[in-house]
This record gives structure tokens, sequence and C-alpha cells, in this order.
């Protein structure tokens, strides 16, 4: 550059001292691992291989992290009056000049681009263009260069005033700015990025684990998980841009679908009428509270016509009714796992030998008319010892927080405390 530095960007010190406390967190647990392995007697134990092949993660995690963190370190640019000079340490040194190169507002970074039209030895150069890291310091410094580059050029194009040009920059900054703050600390990133993980691992959650794992505390952290992606749509889905908007809206859409499965095929309630009634009522609150939020805050929604509204606000209307019934049974079965009695039933043989998603082998008729009819997995219940077509079974409920009793709905092989079937006496 031919202008002296006037600014020097480097990655934030506080996201150096993180990296560095992740490094060290990384490095302690490959050392307990170590330690934990050398005091274990080789051999074909589950607990063996778990231990190597956690050592394994860890050490290629601990390997990409210190070359992360090398890059980061290494990395740093320099800021002048008519461009940046970047060093970076994977791709070289790369030159962006505010004569023929510009800043563009990506999903959730600022790029350097490239101009189209230039010097022979500016349109020479291979590289494209450039993100921004928002982990950097100095971004407000990077749009001020440009800006005040760009000012003082003069527009033979455009027939502005020198009080409007003035004005046009400004707001020019001032857009680059809120872009800034809408993505201050990456939490717009980390936002989306958190919604699209849980999404897939809930997803993940059904299709593997549904079956064989459940508990009130797994219900009350997918409750919370949930919560807050409903939270993260609901605070940025104006501040992304459209497509991203529409995927965080899919994500989260999926994420309240699967809670509400994760609830329904894993939990009997002895009244599922309440929790549907009380749902619908939450929802109708909270979806009026969110109406009367757009109304005083955000009214240019509801100018779009009834029809449109109402297409907007009825499927958010469903989403947090079904939000609300999940969450007021994890409400009653968080921490509640008192025994109430043991419900007798009759198992019938099941029909199909594979199960299918949101099916279950084992129907269940229960004698206390209340519990009704249900499938069920009692997958302790071993049908090709059974000579008979049914099996009468016992199946232990547990008081609720909010006064209805509930029960498992899946039983592994080796259930023994849980569910039992009534062997006869003859």
């Amino acid at each position: 550059m031919s202008k002296p530095i006037t600014y020097q960007l480097r990655y934030s010190n506080a996201y150096r001292i993180i990296l560095g406390l992740a490094n060290f967190t990384l490095l302690a647990i490959v050392v307990f691992l170590c330690i934990r392995l050398y005091s274990t007697i080789p051999g074909l134990e589950s607990t063996f291989a778990i231990l190597i092949a956690l050592l394994v993660f860890s050490l290629f995690l601990c390997y990409e992290l210190i070359r992360y963190s090398h890059y980061v370190f290494k990395w740093y640019a320099s800021l002048s009056d008519e461009g940046v000079c970047i060093f970076d340490p994977k791709r070289g040194r790369l030159d962006y000049y505010w004569d023929t190169d510009t800043i563009l507002m990506d999903s959730f970074n600022l790029r350097l681009v490239k101009g189209a039209f230039g010097a022979p030895a500016r349109m020479s150069r291979s590289y494209e263009g450039y993100k921004i890291s928002k982990w950097l310091q100095g971004h407000k410094q990077i749009i001020d260069s440009l800006i005040a580059f760009v000012s003082q050029r003069s527009f033979m194009n455009l027939k502005l005033s020198e009080i409007a040009q003035g004005q046009l920059m400004e707001e020019s900054r001032n857009v680059y700015y809120r872009f800034l703050n809408n993505n201050k600390w990456n939490m717009l990133y980390l936002g989306f990025h958190f919604s699209r993980i849980t999404t897939v691992l809930l997803v993940l959650y059904i299709f593997v684990f549904d079956i064989f794992y459940f508990n009130p505390e797994i219900a009350l952290s997918i409750c919370i998980i949930v919560g807050i992606q409903l939270t993260i749509t609901f605070q940025y889905w104006n501040l992304l841009p459209f497509k991203s908007g529409l995927k965080q809206m899919i994500n989260c859409i999926v994420a309240i679908i699967a809670f509400f499965y994760i609830m329904f095929d894993n939990v009997h309630f002895k009244n599922e009428i309440f929790f549907i009634l009380w749902g619908v009522v939450f929802g109708c609150f909270l979806t009026m509270g969110i109406f009367l939020f757009v109304y005083f805050y955000i009214s240019p929604i509801l100018t779009l016509g009834r029809k449109i509204t109402g297409g907007i606000f009825f499927p958010c209307f469903l989403l947090l009714s079904l939000y609300s019934t999940a969450f007021l049974k994890v409400g009653n079965i968080a921490f509640s796992e008192q025994p109430l009695v043991w419900e007798k039933g009759t198992a019938n043989v099941p029909v199909l030998k594979i199960i299918l998603l949101g099916s279950d082998r084992d129907y269940v008729d229960f004698d206390d008319k209340d519990w009704g009819s249900h499938f069920m997995g009692l997958f302790f219940l071993s049908w090709t010892d059974i000579k008979s077509d049914t099996q009468p079974v016992e199946l232990l409920t547990y008081k609720g927080r909010l006064g209805i009793p509930w029960m498992y709905k899946n039983y592994p092989r080796d259930e023994k405390v849980k569910a039992k079937a009534i062997v006869s006496s003859e």
C-alpha cells in the first residue's frame, strides 16, 4: 500500500483467551483419558473400547484446535487510507483497494470483494472474495476507511449535491453499522447454527435412541433446548437474510414437532385431554402476545390483508399450542418419579414383527378403563416363549406434579422395576 498504515487488525484478545482455555481443557481431557486407559486392563471389554474411541476422538479435536489456534494467532491485517492488506497464514498476502474493490454484507459476516473493473495489475489477482471474521477487532475502522475514501471521490453519473452525497455516505455507514450491531459477538450466527445442530440431534434421537433411552431429565433438556430455539427464532427472524430466516423457521418448526412427538411417543397419561386443552389455551395467549407485539412495533405486517395475516398467525398458534402441550407434559413428569400404583392390563401378541417409526408392537388393554388401551413397547416380553396370544402385565405408574398420573410407554428387555409379566399360578 502506498499510504502509511493507520490501523492493524487482529483477532480479539477475548477470542484468543477462549481458544487458549479450550486448548488447555482438551489437553487435560487427553491426559485424563490416557491415565484411565493405563489403569484399565486391556481386553475386549466395552469400557476399554470406549476409552480408546474417546482418546482417538479427543486427540483429533486437540490437533484441529491447535492448528486453528495457530492460524488465529498468526493472522493479521494492515488497514490504510486506500484499502486493507491481509496476511492470511493459509492463503498468503491478499490486497484489497477501495478504488476498485468494495465490502458486501454476507449472511453473518462482512465480505471483501474484488471489483469487476480496474487496472490489469489489479484484475490479475488470483483471489476473489474474503470473509472477515466476526471475532476480529476493527470492523468499524474498515467501514470508516472505505466510506472516507469513497466520500472523497466525485461521481460523474450521479447528479447529487455535496450535502446529498454526504447524507448518502452517512446512510451507507449506518447500514453497515446496523449489520455489525445485529451480528455483535456472533450471536446471530451462533443462534442460527445452534438451532440447526439441535434440530438434527432431535431427529437423530427419534430415529435411534427414542425407544431405548428416555427419562424425565432428557424430556426437560429437550424442552429447554426447543424453548431456546423458539426465543432465538422470534428474536432474530427479522434480522436474518430471507433464505437464512426461512431455514431458521423450518428448524424451529421441525424441533417443535419433534418435541411434541417425543412426549407423545414415550409417556402415557391418565388424562391426555387435560394437556391438550391447556396447551391450546397457552398457545392462544402466546399468539395474542405476539400479535400485540407486532401491532405496536411491526404494524406493517398487519396491512398485508386478513388472509395473509391469518396465514401467518394461525400456523404460529398451532406450533405454540403443540409446544405448550409438550411443555405441560414435561412439567407433570419432571422430578416426579414417585411411584403411585401398579396398573394391571393385558398385552396382546404383536401383529407386526417390524417396528415402524411412531408405532409400537404390543397392544395393552388396561383393567382400569380410565387408562384405556394403548400400543406400547413391552420388550421384556418374549412372545416366542409365551404359549397364548395374551399376557397379563403390571406397569408402575407415577404421581404427576400437575396431578395427572403417568407411566412410561417403552420398557427394555432387562426391565425388572417399572414393569413385569404376571405369571400364572397354574
